[in-house]
């Protein structure tokens, strides 16, 4: 059995995105775990894991916040997903919730050590926020530089040629299909960070887009996109961790995927069958590099000066973070811990 893992929620130029809802469409039981400790509900979550990875396969949501931590578990098979409360939109009517912290009364200044904590982690939240938002607006200077030196008719052209060659030989489905929309990774407390490579490996066909700010490759993937989507292929959409409304890979289970191996996730080729397109070389005037030297070494200097800074006030709320998840975990008993299992356990079965 398998277990795919991604994330459904980000930290981003744009605030905080939440991608939960096509990657549960049609799932009947959906359950929402209220807590405030993310250290409890992760316990939760692998002991779901434990139970039934032997028997079916798994989608595993990472957190946002760390590696540390998870936020949910979906079994589709059994049509039942267990997630974070945290990832609740209110747009799922039917749910199940359970509130944990009923079960764990015992541990009431833990409980009220980290319900005051995450009005602090809001504020460092959105300071975080800030300075992304200020970053994509500079980023957005360095793609003007290279927009400037586009041909945009060999784009298109490369664009056609690989639907031709990629995607128009796909049979066409014919059921109505569906779109995963996530996270191509996020900025955590410990940096900026993706799941790409692991996403890729049981990808028979893989391609990697190669460029530089600007250049074209989330709008190649969105076009890629729309033509799978003529063929009524189900699609997995993983958007940019920086810039959510930009797409960073385009993955159809069992056929190919297309992604951004650009920095600051650069991705090379690890198998013979790994293609590279590059965008920069064959759409981009040469010697735009040289040509803009000292614009663009300024531009991306102000650009990592405050992502710098984001990442830094999203470190500083994983030190407070932590100091009060290990303060409520010391204070929870083995027995509580194992009623809660056992509770979750009655409402998934």
């Amino acid at each position: 059995m398998s277990i795919i893992r991604y994330y459904v929620s980000g930290h981003t130029a744009e605030g905080y995105q939440n991608r939960l809802k096509s990657n549960i469409e049609g799932v009947k039981k959906k359950i929402f775990l209220n807590h405030p400790s993310l250290t409890l509900k992760t316990r939760i979550f692998e002991y779901i894991i434990e139970r039934y990875q032997s028997s079916f396969d798994l989608d595993v949501f990472c957190s946002s916040w760390s590696h540390h931590f998870m936020e949910g578990v979906v079994i589709r098979d059994l049509s039942i997903a267990i997630m974070d409360g945290t990832l609740d939109s209110g747009d799922f009517p039917g749910a199940t919730y359970l509130d944990i912290t009923e079960m764990d009364k015992g541990n009431r200044s833990g409980l009220e050590n980290l319900n005051s904590v995450h009005v602090g982690l809001e504020e460092l939240k959105g300071r975080a926020y800030k300075e992304f938002e200020t970053a994509l607006a500079i980023h957005d200077d360095l793609e003007a530089i290279y927009i400037r030196e586009m041909d945009f008719q060999r784009a298109d052209q490369l664009i056609e040629q690989f639907i031709s060659n990629q995607v128009s030989h796909i049979p066409m489905k014919h059921t109505a299909p569906h779109q995963y929309h996530r996270m191509f990774g996020t900025n955590t407390v410990e940096g900026a960070v993706n799941i790409a490579l692991e996403l890729m490996d049981p990808i028979p066909k893989r391609y990697i887009l190669k460029g530089r700010a600007g250049t074209g490759k989330s709008v190649f993937m969105k076009r890629v996109a729309k033509a799978c989507e003529q063929r009524n292929l189900d699609l997995e959409l993983y958007h940019c961790s920086f810039d959510p409304s930009s797409i960073d890979m385009v993955l159809v289970r069992n056929e190919f995927c297309i992604l951004d191996g650009t920095s600051p996730h650069e991705i090379n080729p690890e198998r013979t069958s790994d293609d590279i397109i590059d965008l920069y070389e064959k759409t981009v005037t040469p010697g735009t590099d040289e040509n803009y030297e000292e614009e663009i070494r300024t531009v991306t200097k102000r650009y990592k000066t405050h992502m710098k800074k984001g990442l830094h006030h999203l470190k500083d709320a994983g030190k407070v973070l932590f100091e009060k998840e290990a303060e409520f975990i010391r204070c929870i008993t083995e027995e509580t811990q194992q009623a809660i299992f056992a509770n979750v356990s009655a409402h998934v079965d």
